[in-house]
């Protein structure tokens, strides 16, 4: 990889918690009550009983969160480092342990990035279309994809550069 792109990719990950502040609620449930907020307007509902794959879950915290409020959730990561009661597991995004049509709800935050790390994108989004369920929904944060999903329609707004929602169709 050239320097000025591994410069580049350390400066917009640097930067992208600055960018996000404007739209995470503050505490440490702002991340759980900013997309259920977020959500809740486009008409999606994050309800209890909702099954979720987190998609680069590292500690749990968030999954504990889920959890906590009565939604279905489970994570995966690379290397996991939870600690909490949350179920997550090590796997890659490009052979989910799950069976077809699992999920309600996929969420993935900072983990589509082809310049820092070595990953087959188009292989990570046909795996997470084939483990959401039809009218899932693949919620995007803070992510460098390359290719829009295929076969899912977007929901956020074009203006959401960091919040992408995207519906199974």
């Amino acid at each position: 990889m050239e320097g000025n792109e591994r410069r580049f990719a350390k400066e917009i990950r640097r930067n992208v918690s600055g960018v996000r502040e404007d739209f995470i609620e503050p505490g440490e449930w702002g991340r759980l009550l900013s997309l259920e907020r977020r959500l809740a307007a486009w008409g999606i509902p994050l309800e209890p009983g909702k099954k979720v794959l987190e998609i680069g879950s590292a500690t749990g915290i968030f999954l504990d969160q889920m959890r906590e409020k009565g939604i279905d959730a489970v994570g995966i990561d690379a290397r996991p480092r939870g600690k909490g009661g949350a179920p997550h597991a090590a796997a890659r995004i490009e052979q989910l342990p799950f069976p077809d049509r699992s999920f309600d709800f996929v969420i993935s935050s900072s983990v589509f990035d082809d310049i820092v790390y070595d990953q087959d994108q188009a292989g990570m989004l046909q795996e997470i279309r084939r483990v959401l369920q039809p009218g899932g929904v693949f919620v995007s944060n803070a992510d460098l994809i390359n290719q829009p999903p295929q076969d899912m329609e977007i929901i956020s707004p074009e203006t959401s550069v960091f919040l992408r929602v995207y519906k199974k169709v």
